[in-house]
């Protein structure tokens, strides 16, 4: 039991540690980089899909022309963006960093530690719910906060147990602690008012690091372009606390990281918090 409560601590500790920041601006649709969307970016997108000319998948036009958000320039990027230049269609986000702005984001990615420790990271944030799934001694574990109402989530059993109030009590937790830790602020950040910037080849990209300092230490984002590459939280000496690189981030979340999956098995209650527990015995141990 002791152990169990422990993970589920450690969950919420770092669905708080990411705070991440709201700033850069590039306009979805504007693929020649003039301010503004118009027929020429809809042909250089056209002329994107076809390999005609060459765009490289890291740059600002290629997060431009992307419109649909499927990580490739085809015919359909050409046909919004020539409906958005007529104002026949509004475009979605570009910049990693809108998505935050705009407070819906999936991301997946590797988180390490003080210690080293690099293990899986999976998160989906929208304005009603925080998801978040890593891997705790060889087993994924996730918790999930949707409309004031939190849930544990085992993926290997596809099972999930409902935190109610009774269940927070024998944990020794409330369920106001868990609803409250969900309130992630990502517009504390401008990166235009960071106090220091620098430059640092992270995984073979090089990237501008925006650090603000913090009461202990610095958080600092890590953007190639309009990527974000890495975010993390430092100690006073700059050494990192907990480091999160980013591999896959989009503004679409699915539906099954808004919601306990439809397919998963409910656990509630007392009772059903020990039958949870007993799934969880390649986690927790025999204690």
């Amino acid at each position: 039991m002791k152990k169990y409560c422990c993970i589920v601590l450690t969950l919420l500790f770092l669905v708080l540690s990411l705070s991440l920041p709201a700033s850069a601006t590039l306009l979805p649709g504007d693929v020649n980089g003039d301010g503004s969307v118009s027929s020429d970016d809809a042909r250089l997108t056209l002329r994107f899909s076809a390999g005609l000319e060459f765009i490289s998948p890291r740059s600002d036009a290629f997060y431009a022309a992307d419109v649909n958000r499927n990580g490739e320039i085809e015919p359909d990027d050409a046909r919004m963006i020539l409906r958005a230049s007529v104002q026949l269609e509004t475009l979605p986000l570009a910049n990693e960093f809108d998505y935050l702005r705009n407070g819906s984001f999936y991301l997946q990615g590797t988180m390490t530690d003080s210690f080293g420790q690099s293990l899986p990271l999976e998160m989906a944030v929208t304005p009603n719910s925080v998801y978040m799934l890593s891997n705790f001694e060889g087993a994924a574990m996730g918790i999930l906060i949707s409309n004031g109402t939190a849930y544990m989530i085992y993926p290997p059993e596809k099972s999930y147990l409902e935190l109610s109030s009774a269940v927070m009590k024998a944990m020794g937790m409330t369920t106001d602690d868990l609803i409250s830790s969900a309130d992630l602020d990502y517009s504390k950040y401008d990166l235009a008012n960071a106090d220091a910037t620098a430059t640092e080849t992270v995984n073979g990209v090089e990237c501008t690091v925006y650090l603000f300092k913090e009461a202990f230490g610095s958080t600092r984002f890590f953007m190639n372009g309009c990527q974000l590459v890495r975010f993390g939280s430092y100690d006073l000496f700059g050494h990192p606390d907990t480091v999160n690189d980013i591999g896959y981030i989009t503004d679409q979340v699915p539906a099954d990281k808004i919601n306990p999956p439809a397919d998963y098995k409910e656990y509630k209650g007392l009772t059903g918090m020990f039958s949870f527990i007993g799934l969880l015995s390649d986690v927790v141990g025999e204690e």
